[in-house]
């Protein structure tokens, strides 16, 4: 999750022009699948349609929603008993959200 990238916008159409010039370049690795996360299986339905008309063409990109992709990064530092959080989840939440508008720059 190094790359992780955060764009804003109250236009769907600028933010999937962004994301077509994101993903117009490819990953290092050609197994690797680009991970967009979105709210609701129509919205990635859209995006898949989109991005593949911009593009011509939208393969290997995966759209899970918030909460499994959170699960996910979680259980892969589950193996690592010092990366395991210690608050409340919902305490976590809300100190996450607090320092995402610090790192847009």
């Amino acid at each position: 999750m190094e790359n992780l990238r955060l764009y804003t916008s109250n236009r769907l159409e600028t933010l999937t022009e962004k994301l077509a010039e994101v993903l117009a370049q490819p990953l290092s690795s050609p197994l690797q699948p680009e991970v967009i996360i979105v709210q609701s299986q129509g919205m990635a339905r859209w995006l898949k349609l989109e991005l593949a008309r911009r593009n011509g063409i939208c393969a290997n990109c995966s759209f899970p929603f918030p909460k499994i992709f959170c699960a996910e990064v979680l259980a892969a530092n589950s193996a690592n008993p010092s990366a395991r959080p210690t608050l409340p989840r919902e305490v976590m939440l809300w100190g996450i959200m607090r320092l995402l508008p610090e790192m847009l720059n």
